[in-house]
């Protein structure tokens, strides 16, 4: 993980970065790699894809985090202090473990 710089443009001056990391994706039954930055804006995660405008992912805490690259982003707030973990908020993790979870099973 790169706790640098930024990889992609973002223009929120509020958000505050957390990370980069490389997330594996499949795509054509090839796996490829690509950098995905992490931010926190108030109770917003934020997961970024490029430096196109609209290429993120964004959930605010208390609704259910779902996919890989926001619960990382949401890890990444938690660990840095940047967001407390209320009963609603241990609830939605745990949903996402859950599932996420019993869906690699089959694999």
């Amino acid at each position: 993980m790169n706790n640098g710089k930024p990889k992609f443009l973002h223009d929120c001056s509020k958000c505050v970065y957390l990370g980069t990391t490389i997330t594996g994706v499949f795509q054509d039954n090839k796996q490829t790699n690509r950098f995905v930055d992490h931010y926190i804006c108030g109770r917003t995660v934020l997961a970024r894809f490029s430096d196109e405008v609209s290429d993120y992912a964004s959930t605010s805490c208390g609704y259910v985090v779902s996919g890989r690259d926001l619960l990382t982003s949401t890890i990444l707030a938690l660990a840095k202090g940047l967001l407390k973990m209320d009963a609603d908020f241990l609830k939605d993790i745990k949903f996402y473990v859950t599932n996420f979870t019993m869906g690699l099973e089959g694999k």
